[in-house]
């Protein structure tokens, strides 16, 4: 039996979506950034350890947004209206 206290089908697979997503985003916003900073400082004519920082610190910002769209994405499924039985 349906309980309120228990996850429903729909609300996992929505939840599971939602962190998909933002990790696919997250990675593909990794790479063109990664590329685009590389042919941005090299052309400026940075150093090599210069670039390596930059992309460290984009890397860990993206990493950090992966954890934030997990934790977001908790919060919204369980916002969610529970679908048990009504009185």
């Amino acid at each position: 039996m349906y309980t309120n206290n228990q996850a429903g089908t729909w609300d996992i697979l929505l939840y599971i979506f939602i962190i998909l997503m933002g990790i696919l985003i997250r990675l593909y916003a990794a790479w063109a950034i990664s590329n685009r900073a590389y042919m941005i400082v090299s052309f400026k004519g940075y150093s090599a350890d210069e670039v390596r920082i930059g992309r460290l610190a984009v890397v860990t910002a993206l990493f950090f947004g992966i954890i934030a769209s997990f934790i977001a994405a908790l919060v919204f499924v369980h916002a969610l209206p529970d679908r048990g039985e009504i009185d």
